[in-house]
């Protein structure tokens, strides 16, 4: 009801977003996602999480592996490869496409970032993620 008063609301697509994703209703996640970076196409925040979706969802008809990865890819350059998280979506991307090179080597950056900047959930995280890389699996959500 809200967003037929504020459908041009940011904010509130991308709140509604997550509320969407924690409930399991991943496409109407994913539509809330694409309207918050339609509405704010320099969201890093949107775009990651966009990009997550698109790149690791247990369902197939959800994935959109090279747009995962441009999205990724411009969250990156808008925090200047300084964010784990975002670089570690970059990985999946790259994974999802079938470029397990291109995701190692992402992953080992968002690794090394982790263990800089003391991240030590994200550093088991992208530890995890890599193994998977390495043997040529992509990072999937159930």
């Amino acid at each position: 009801e809200l967003l037929a008063m504020q459908p041009e609301d940011f904010s509130l697509h991308l709140s509604l977003s997550g509320v969407l994703a924690m409930e399991g209703q991943s496409e109407e996640s994913v539509f809330q996602l694409n309207e918050a970076v339609r509405l704010n196409p320099d969201s890093y925040e949107a775009l990651n999480n966009l990009a997550w979706t698109l790149a690791t969802s247990a369902r197939p008809g959800l994935r959109d592996a090279p747009r995962a990865v441009t999205l990724a890819q411009h969250a990156c350059e808008l925090t200047h490869f300084d964010r784990t998280r975002f670089i570690g979506t970059l990985a999946a991307a790259q994974a999802a496409t079938g470029k397990f090179d291109e995701a190692i080597a992402i992953a080992q950056k968002a690794c090394a970032l982790a263990q800089n900047k003391g991240e030590t959930n994200l550093l088991q995280a992208n530890q995890k993620l890599l193994e998977r890389y390495r043997a040529h699996q992509m990072a999937v959500e159930e």
